[in-house]
């Protein structure tokens, strides 16, 4: 059986639309058209710019961004590494490895370790045309 054929409209992203009076397409080869024309306008790579400080504190839990890496990638994994800290800190004053009057001070001593999570992603990073990364 030959495949099904239309006349059909296709309508763009960017809001045009190509009437196909001329030749009859199916709409495989339709959707593959627009599929690799809409790819073809989003095949641009994100560069993000961060900060030195950020860099910095960054490099304190083990991460190293790359220009590509995106901000919420590494605030994900630094949430992560917090998390688990925390957790285990409790874990220790459950099991009964330290007093409880001392829970407090180390848990902010580790929050002081993870001052990164309180600034806000947008300052991260710096304005196009500045930057060390």
């Amino acid at each position: 059986m030959p495949p099904r054929t239309s006349r059909a409209t296709v309508v763009w992203r960017d809001g045009s639309a190509k009437k196909d009076e001329s030749t009859a397409h199916s709409s495989a080869e339709c959707s593959v058209e627009s599929a690799r024309s809409g790819l073809a306008r989003y095949d641009r790579q994100v560069v993000y710019r961060y900060r030195p400080e950020v860099i910095a504190a960054l490099a304190r839990h083990g991460l190293a961004p790359q220009a590509q890496t995106a901000p919420q990638f590494l605030r994900d994994a630094i949430n992560d590494l917090y998390r688990f800290e925390i957790r285990r800190l409790r874990a220790e004053l459950l099991h009964g490895s330290f007093p409880k009057a001392e829970y407090v001070p180390r848990v902010l001593d580790l929050r002081g370790k993870y001052l990164l999570l309180s600034m806000p992603m947008d300052e991260w990073t710096l304005p196009d045309g500045r930057g060390s990364r």
